[in-house]
């Protein structure tokens, strides 16, 4: 629970004024600033005069013009600035002025609290929605006037009252037509009205009303809206019932608030403890010179090699273990945090290991101040950052680099459209050939040909999208057995048929000396040799082109080959040969135009021969006479002891330690993502929406954030930005159901981390965590869903799902997945009820539905891809993919997209409803099944999470009865995150239990 200070809802700017200053000027002081009350300063100190010392001051007939300081004021309690809401509701309570004077360290007023301060600062949430005006409103001494009554006779009703407020009544009606309140006395009497003039004169009407069935809730949203301090309680036949003042407000919430907070530090007492078992040490030290410590959890020793015990006796300041370089500035940083007043404050240094080295430390500090406002202690909050500071650092070297090549990357992506025509246009010729009724051997061997073509375009265009970063240092190499003559057929498959199209010889020329295997990355290579051979075919407009392969050198298991390719080419001039090899330039503009292409084809290679340990290409070339490009690779030679065996890449994958959020507005979505993170050993923290996952962030420490990017409210992209501007280093991962680079460089762009595509996969998702957290030293146990998939003897007639997929995204957890599933089904009665009726109607002119319709089909492609409904997928990809390009689907697309979703849903009905499940009911126990119930009211109180496991353990205890009638409902509330619903549904069912006699079940 949070609390703010005073000082963040104080009034600032107070009016005060001197006590040598008449009563007179006090009333034109307070109407020209539009005030009911000012501060007097002077000897007396700090006392208030308000409308209701005037009130009593006219009724004594006390002159106007009389100084201050010859009358008797009430004295205005102070408070420290720093002190929060909660200190101040007992002691504004107990004033009968109902004022705070705000007082900073030095002694000078700096604020000044009322009711209406504290009213203003209160989020209407927190007030029950359900809980009516009748139910609170206090019936206090109303003061009543006649319209007709003079205003010296108003003041002597108001002043033996203390009241500075009035109903006004009309002659022959006891029903009110008006108030005389504060700000109309201060205006009468800074206007020296007649006082004998009646009160219908000067009174506000008509009076504004409220009805005693209005809610809390809406009560204060009107106070506001109409500056209303006091509310007027009608019943149905208008007769006042009461009046509710604002400080009834505070005092409904922050009064229960005050005993929550009580509870809430005895529990972080507690809870101090158990920082012993994590990454974070935590220290206290005295407010002295020096800091000395006092207290310094057992977990240090993993930090700095010390034992508690040892830092208390020999190390008892912590200067001490500040490394000498840093200490001043820290001491510096310290004197000015605590000088602005800050609650809190982060900082890094480098602290000294026992045995001599460095350690880097992240020190989360917040200052304890007494009564007085004095500073007390310090608490400190460590995290070792020392591997995260060295990759920094080593990471600094290569940025420069990486934004350089970012506008590079951009011409790229707006020339790469063109350069995949070429390719595509050639299978589409050869795809044509696939109808032809009189199909000879040739033709067949063109239909493979253009199943090769096609693999190949995929890989190149795959790794053009991995290389838009021109990081070739970063490619992820594969040592796999490979043969030279495989290369050699998918080079001809791939490329004779363009040649003979060009009346081009195209040969391979190889030494028959090794038939031998090679082990290498196979398909590196290939896209070497694919990008050198395509270019020399496409500049080439006659005579040859010639791929030649020997060994240079021959040493034991250890082998140097060169590759040559040549052709008989335009060739190049020397002037434009050296822009070759530099990102998207090619000779001359005229090629672009003629033969297409990024320029980005000899950069990707030659970064890829150097990422092999190969030599870099060299170039031999004259203008109108050919060129040849040659490069030399080192490759293994594979004994015939290795002859049949792949090296293993399968390595086991361990534990990681921390704390992640996890940002994901879909429930079924967020489930998946906890169960793979728990797995995982990690502890996970939810959140339903970008604002959610702000606040958390802003409450709470964490060592990385999964962030979903498409959420209503503020998005993935938003919410990022404003977590780092408190958190500029926190480790920001991007989830999208989207895999383009764009995507990609966008997420990138908003400060996050890395991008991780939906459905995530486990080992991925490890990969990617495993950068950033700390890694244990238990594997990770793999999960077993396939013996569950087997178990169902109708498994294959389930048409859509994949139960093997479904289960591992989930660590083989059948019960998780099937209340996902269960949940799928209630999201498509409600949520996506509608999806295909918008679809059906979407138009190109209607920008606000199409925006809804994007959004949904998203969304629900990401559960869908989650829970493996791999047909659904499939079409939803597909939609979505025409969405994002602004086109309607067509009639044949969505009846295919409905006759999906239908046997979708079948197939998840008859699996839940054939799923072999335990009975968990047990027998019914009313004490036992009382204190769950609390336990559950408590948590869904305070949004806490509450697992599935505890849910099943509360469904055991109860009656056949009550679960039938109630454990569905919050079941589905709980998992949901409804907790306003479920804490409703507890209530009932408490009532329910309660009221069963012995014997009754």
């Amino acid at each position: 629970m949070f609390f703010p200070k005073l000082i963040e809802l104080a009034t600032r700017n107070v009016i005060t004024i001197s006590e040598q200053a008449s009563i007179e000027q006090a009333v034109h002081h307070m109407r020209e600033h539009n005030i009911r009350d000012v501060i007097v300063t002077g000897k007396k100190g700090l006392r208030i005069i308000t409308a209701k010392e005037l009130v009593k001051l006219s009724a004594d007939k006390v002159p106007f013009t009389q100084s201050l300081d010859n009358i008797n004021l009430n004295q205005v309690p102070t408070i420290a600035e720093t002190a929060n809401v909660i200190d101040a509701i007992t002691l504004i309570s107990e004033h009968v002025d109902e004022h705070l004077c705000l007082i900073n360290p030095d002694g000078y007023l700096t604020g000044i609290i009322s009711y209406s301060d504290l009213a203003a600062s209160l989020d209407p949430q927190f007030l029950a929605q359900n809980k009516s005006l009748r139910q609170v409103v206090r019936l206090s001494r109303i003061v009543r006037v006649r319209v007709d009554d003079s205003l010296e006779q108003a003041f002597k009703k108001l002043a033996p009252l203390n009241q500075s407020a009035a109903l006004v009544l009309a002659d022959s009606d006891t029903q009110p037509v008006g108030i005389i309140t504060q700000s109309d006395l201060i205006r009468l009497f800074d206007e020296k009205v007649d006082w004998q003039r009646p009160v219908g004169d000067y009174m506000s009407s008509p009076l504004v009303t409220l009805h005693e069935d209005m809610t809390l809730h809406d009560a204060l949203n009107f106070s506001r809206e109409q500056h209303i301090k006091r509310l007027v309680v009608v019943d149905e036949q208008e007769r006042i019932c009461g009046i509710l003042h604002q400080k009834d407000l505070v005092a409904l919430v922050y009064q229960d608030w005050a005993a929550l907070l009580k509870s809430q530090k005895r529990q972080a007492e507690a809870e101090r403890d158990l920082f012993a078992g994590g990454p974070v040490s935590v220290l206290i030290w005295h407010a002295k010179e020096g800091w000395p410590i006092e207290f310094v959890s057992k977990n240090i020793e993993q930090l700095l090699g010390y034992s508690s015990e040892m830092i208390d006796k020999s190390q008892g300041l912590y200067s001490n273990l500040i490394h000498l370089e840093d200490r001043q500035r820290i001491e510096q940083e310290r004197a000015r945090y605590l000088d602005e007043g800050l609650g809190f404050w982060e900082s890094r240094y480098r602290l000294m290991h026992k045995d001599g080295s460095i350690r880097w430390v992240y020190d989360y500090t917040r200052p304890e101040y007494n009564d007085r406002g004095e500073l007390v202690k310090l608490y400190g909050y460590l995290l070792d950052q020392t591997e995260y500071i060295l990759l920094n650092e080593q990471l600094a070297v290569s940025q420069q680099r990486a934004l350089q090549a970012d506008q590079a990357k951009s011409e790229f992506l707006a020339n790469m459209s063109h350069e995949i025509r070429t390719p595509m246009n050639a299978i589409i010729g050869l795809s044509e050939l696939i109808d032809d009724p009189k199909m000879s051997i040739d033709s067949k061997t063109k239909i493979k040909q253009i199943q090769q073509a096609a693999r190949g375009l995929m890989s190149v265009l795959n790794d053009i999208l991995d290389f838009t970063r021109l990081e070739t240092t970063q490619v992820q190499l594969v040592e796999e057995d490979f043969y030279l003559a495989d290369i050699e057929e998918s080079l001809k498959g791939l490329f004779q048929y363009a040649a003979q199209a060009k009346n081009l010889v195209f040969t391979i020329d190889t030494d028959v000396q090794f038939p031998q295997a090679f082990i290498g990355d196979k398909f590196r290579l290939t896209q070497i040799l694919t990008n050198l051979v395509g270019n020399a075919i496409k500049f080439t407009e006659q005579g040859f082109v010639r791929l030649v392969i020997r060994i240079v050198k021959l040493e034991g298991e250890q082998a140097c080959l060169s590759f040559e390719v040549s052709d008989s080419g335009i060739g190049i001039s020397a002037e434009n040969k050296a822009k070759l090899f530099q990102p998207f330039s090619q000779a001359d503009g005229s090629i672009t135009r003629q033969y297409g292409g990024s320029g980005l084809g000899l950069v990707i290679s030659q970064g890829l021969v150097e990422a092999l340990n190969g030599e870099g290409i060299e170039l031999e070339t004259l203008e109108g006479k050919g060129s040849t490009f040659s490069f030399r690779l080192p490759l293994k030679l594979r004994n015939d002891a290795q002859a049949g065996s792949a090296v293993n890449l399968d390595e086991p994958i361990f534990q990681l330690k921390g704390r992640v959020l996890v940002v994901e507005d879909n429930p079924i979505n967020r489930q998946v993502l906890k169960a793979q993170l728990e797995s995982f050993g990690l502890n996970v923290t939810l959140a339903a929406s970008g604002e959610e996952g702000v606040e958390v962030c802003n409450q709470a420490m964490f060592d990385l954030v999964l962030m979903d990017i498409q959420m209503p409210g503020i998005d993935g992209f938003q919410a990022t930005l404003l977590i780092k501007q408190t958190h500029p280093d926190l480790p920001i991962i991007a989830l999208t159901a989207s895999a383009t680079q764009q995507s990609r460089e966008k997420a990138l762009q908003a400060g996050m981390t890395d991008h991780l595509c939906k459905p995530i996969d486990s080992q991925l998702l490890h990969f990617a965590l495993a950068r950033w957290l700390e890694q244990g030293n238990r594997p990770i146990r793999a999960s077993r869903s396939s013996s569950f998939e087997q178990s169902f003897a109708f498994g294959f007639k389930l048409k859509g799902i994949s139960i093997k997929q479904g289960l591992s995204r989930l660590e083989g957890n059948q019960k998780l997945y099937r209340h996902l599933l269960a949940n799928f089904l209630r999201q498509m009665d409600g949520t996506y009820h509608s999806l295909y009726g918008l679809l059906l109607s979407l138009s190109n002119q209607n920008l606000a539905e199409w925006v809804q319709v994007k959004a949904m089909t998203h969304s629900l492609k990401s559960v869908a891809s989650n829970l493996a409904l791999i047909d659904l997928t499939d079409v939803l990809n597909h939609l979505d993919q025409k969405l994002s390009d602004q086109l309607v689907p067509s009639e044949v697309e969505l009846n295919q997209f409905q006759q999906v979703m239908n046997q979708t849903i079948e197939s998840v009905k008859f699996l839940i409803d054939n799923w072999q499940s335990e009975a968990v009911l047990g027998v019914f126990d009313k004490q036992g099944a009382l204190e769950q119930l609390k336990t559950l009211k408590a948590a869904v109180h305070v949004n806490e999470y509450i697992s599935l496991d505890r849910l099943t353990a509360f469904e055991k205890v109860l009656s056949k009865d009550l679960l039938e009638r109630y454990y569905p409902e919050i079941q589905l509330a709980v998992t949901e995150f409804n907790f306003r619903q479920a804490e409703v549904l507890l209530s009932a069912l408490e009532k329910d239990i309660l009221a069963l006699v012995p014997g009754e079940q």
